[in-house]
């Protein structure tokens, strides 16, 4: 191959290079207006608790469900439930399906925070260099007894929140309350 002829493969795939630079980095007006005015609005990524605690009875045991929405490569999930110990006592928590929906295992941790009544710290999270995932769903369930119903705070609330992807970076999310 002659020297004449490598330049001329060079010009080419400079050319071809910053044509396509133009194409996927200046945009076009008239086409991405019309793009943005025609896409679906982005979904937010929620966390709630939801529960039923309106017509538990006194004694009676309140599951409490720890829920994502609209979640994009979600490796872990952390929070703080917080209660008045007056009208709540925790019971049991557990790991729930989302996590593990594709087979892979994940690891669970539930304590009251110092051993003391009034703050539930859970966390659970997919084990090693797995992908994260998406979608909606359960991550933990937690049960406590209604202690008392007119002496105090009902509801239950989350503090110290963290959702996180594979890289350990937190997922931006709204929380919500689904108390019923």
């Amino acid at each position: 191959m002659r020297i004449s002829e490598v330049k001329d493969i060079m010009r080419s795939m400079t050319a071809f290079l910053f044509a396509t630079f133009v194409i996927l980095m200046v945009p076009s007006c008239g086409v991405e207006q019309a793009s943005v005015e025609n896409s679906e609005p982005e979904k937010v990524t929620t966390l709630g608790l939801e529960y039923e605690a309106v017509d538990a009875a006194v004694g009676d045991q309140v599951e409490v469900i720890v829920q994502v929405g609209n979640v994009s490569d979600l490796y872990g999930v952390a929070l703080d439930v917080v209660y008045d110990p007056a009208v709540y006592k925790f019971v049991s928590a557990a790991k729930d399906d989302f996590l593990a929906s594709d087979g892979r295992d994940i690891n669970f941790a539930a304590a009251l925070e110092d051993g003391y009544e009034g703050r539930l710290v859970m966390g659970v999270s997919r084990i090693g260099d797995v992908d994260g995932l998406a979608g909606t769903g359960a991550v933990m369930t937690a049960r406590f007894e209604l202690l008392c119903k007119d002496c105090g705070e009902t509801e239950l609330k989350l503090d110290k929140t963290y959702l996180k992807n594979p890289e350990l970076t937190d997922i931006p999310f709204e929380t919500v309350s689904n108390e019923t």
